[in-house]
């Protein structure tokens, strides 16, 4: 049940399907306490357009109701859909964090985010459907993981990207996503180093990561988390 509902998750939802999912589910949580009742836990996934039969519900039930009071954990249902997030991945977000921390505080605001996040160039403000300033907030509104304070911990920042992470197979993608949102180098590389990076998918199938090192004139400041740059080549 848990593989099928994985995969649909990220059918539904894209990258931000699990982080759309645990979002549903804080507010369904009138009572903060992080469990929800069978037939919302239900109602959530069906939100998303996942149907579950009766036997998964029970079965979901008999895994994230661990202390029989009829409510399920979605902590515990989240995690198990996330997998665990391996070191390199966790490195990654942690420079990336270092990058937006310029002062070393241990937290971020928007303001800080919004100085690299060019709301300009999202495809939505190109195509008019929203103006800046509403991209700006629903930028924001995706960070307050765990408290609504108008910062972002570092904890908060990870979590984000554990569900970010559950939707990326590969290693090599997911850090050519995060250093080419934050316009950073990779750990270990030279940090004055800004190559626009790109997946390159050659016509035999094989893929490879390249560095654009002249990339005057690209759109690089707006790389979104669902999208990588993919091109046929010779190899």
């Amino acid at each position: 049940m848990l593989d099928r509902v994985r995969t649909e998750i990220v059918e539904k939802g894209g990258i931000h399907g699990v982080h759309t999912l645990r979002r549903i589910f804080r507010i369904m949580d009138d009572g903060g306490n992080n469990r929800i009742e069978p037939a919302e836990f239900k109602f959530a996934l069906k939100d998303m357009g996942i149907s579950i039969t009766k036997d998964e519900l029970e079965k979901a039930m008999t895994l994230f109701d661990k202390n029989k009071d009829g409510g399920l954990d979605v902590n515990e249902f989240t995690n198990a859909i996330r997998g665990k997030m391996n070191p390199r991945r966790i490195d990654l977000v942690r420079a990336a964090f270092q990058v937006l921390d310029r002062e070393g505080r241990g937290v971020v605001t928007m303001d800080d985010l919004v100085q690299i996040f060019d709301p300009s160039l999202h495809p939505d403000v190109k195509e008019g459907k929203i103006t800046p300033e509403q991209c700006v907030r629903d930028f924001g509104k995706q960070w307050d993981t765990l408290e609504r304070d108008g910062v972002i911990t570092f904890d908060e920042f990870l979590e984000y990207y554990r569900d970010i992470s559950a939707a990326i197979p590969m290693d090599d993608y997911f850090e050519l996503m995060i250093c080419n949102a934050w316009r950073m180098a990779p750990p270990g590389a030279d940090s004055s180093a800004h190559a626009t990076r790109v997946l390159v998918t050659f016509e035999n199938g094989r893929s490879e990561m390249v560095e654009i090192e002249d990339d005057a004139g690209l759109d690089t400041h707006w790389f979104p988390y669902d999208r990588v740059r993919v091109v046929n080549a010779d190899p």
